[in-house]
């Protein structure tokens, strides 16, 4: 006999099992269709046809292919899942199917949640679909049930569809009615679980009588220019907007500035700010003298016939502060001319300049030591002090509540 088993395949010969005598492989042809005994080198035995094993086939145990209890089943494999396992597949067991089996089966979760799933699936991972949130079980995994704020926001407008009916993790857009401001939006159920809120209570969303400007900041209405806003008007803009608009302040001036420097940083009108800038200086300095109970007459004129910006009558004495013009061929006679007269008429002047400024003769002069407010309190007390006028400071207060009369035209 030829092409026998024992010639062709000696590997097979060593899997050839005694419960095949008196059958021996010399007496099987390579492709005979014998169904026989084998027992593999895993130590396993099953019976396959001859030609089969010749083409390759080899332990089904090993492969999957056929089920041995305690060696490749399920309940062997994975016996975690032993405990999953559902009455409902009474009388079949987890030791008698195959790990990679495609079948159907009912599973039982630790929550008591139960479903049907492949055993395939299950041994590669595949949980819970209700814990996972792949499937809705009411009262567990619903939107509802996990983020019951959310579920009070819930408009009518999606009726008859209702929270519990719906996952947290849903893409659909649906209607929200904020518990707070009562304004209804539309928006995706798993950007709201992600934290998105009420557009009007963020600000994202202009709502008349909730956030508009003219009910959160009433008092700005008066600077509101109606005339230059024609577009837009208070009650359409929201006090965080980072919109330009124009203001008119009750001097009469214009400018333009974002909604959220006037209503958050309280920012004022900025010509009004430019203008105060210039006084501050002789503003503090009055503030200083009339705080300790002198008289400052401003721009007297009698005395020497020119302007004396800061006239101090119960010392008779004039502090001048350096403006810009000071600084010009012009302005630099007429303040030398100033000082011959006070000079003449034995008027005490004193001149606080900046580092820049040229000083005069015949007078007291005290350079800044830079343009600091701290420089400018530090040069008015040396000032005074020369007068014998001794004065304590807040800068800091002085510049608001000054700037604050001023605004007001109190001085």
């Amino acid at each position: 006999m030829k092409d026998t088993i024992a010639e062709k395949c000696p590997q097979l010969v060593l899997q050839w099992s005694d419960k095949n005598l008196p059958l021996v492989p010399a007496d099987v042809t390579v492709g005979s269709h014998k169904r026989v005994w084998w027992k593999g080198s895993c130590g396993h035995e099953w019976m396959a046809i001859v030609k089969n094993r010749v083409n390759g086939s080899d332990c089904p145990f090993c492969s999957g292919n056929q089920l041995l209890k305690g060696f490749n089943d399920l309940a062997t494999m994975k016996p975690e899942l032993k405990s999953e396992w559902s009455e409902k597949n009474h009388p079949l067991m987890p030791d008698m199917v195959l790990p990679c089996t495609n079948k159907s089966v009912w599973w039982r979760c630790i929550h008591g949640h139960e479903w049907i799933a492949k055993v395939a699936d299950r041994y590669y991972g595949s949980n819970c679909p209700y814990c996972e949130g792949h499937l809705l079980y009411k009262g567990f995994n619903d939107l509802a049930s996990k983020y019951p704020e959310l579920a009070e926001e819930w408009s009518e407008k999606n009726a008859p569809k209702r929270a519990d009916e719906v996952f947290p993790k849903s893409r659909k857009n649906v209607w929200w009615r904020c518990r707070v401001c009562g304004y209804e939006w539309m928006a995706v159920i798993d950007s709201r679980v992600k934290g998105s809120s009420c557009p009007v209570c963020a600000d994202r969303v202009v709502k008349t009588g909730t956030n508009d400007l003219a009910t959160t900041d009433p008092k700005l209405l008066v600077e509101w220019d109606y005339d230059r806003n024609k577009t837009i008007t208070p009650k359409e803009i929201s006090r965080n907007s980072l919109r330009y608009v124009w203001w008119r302040c009750s001097h009469g001036h214009r400018w333009r500035a974002k909604v959220a420097d006037r209503a958050i940083d309280k920012e004022p009108c900025h010509i009004c700010r430019r203008e105060f800038e210039k006084e501050f200086p002789d503003m503090l300095l009055r503030h200083y003298l009339s705080g300790a109970g002198y008289t400052v007459i401003i721009d007297e004129e009698e005395l020497i016939g020119v302007p004396l910006t800061n006239y101090i009558k119960e010392k008779n004495a004039v502090i001048e502060i350096s403006k810009p013009f000071h600084n010009t061929k012009d302005g630099y006679q007429w303040e030398y001319a100033k000082t011959m007269l006070c000079k003449k008429s034995k008027i005490k002047l004193i001149r606080i300049l900046k580092q820049k400024d040229k000083g005069y003769e015949d007078c007291v002069n005290i350079t800044r030591l830079d343009n600091s407010d701290e420089a400018l309190v530090e040069a008015i007390s040396l000032a005074l002090h020369v007068l014998g006028i001794d004065i304590e400071t807040n800068v800091e207060a002085d510049r608001k509540n000054l700037f604050k009369r001023y605004l007001e035209k109190q001085i």
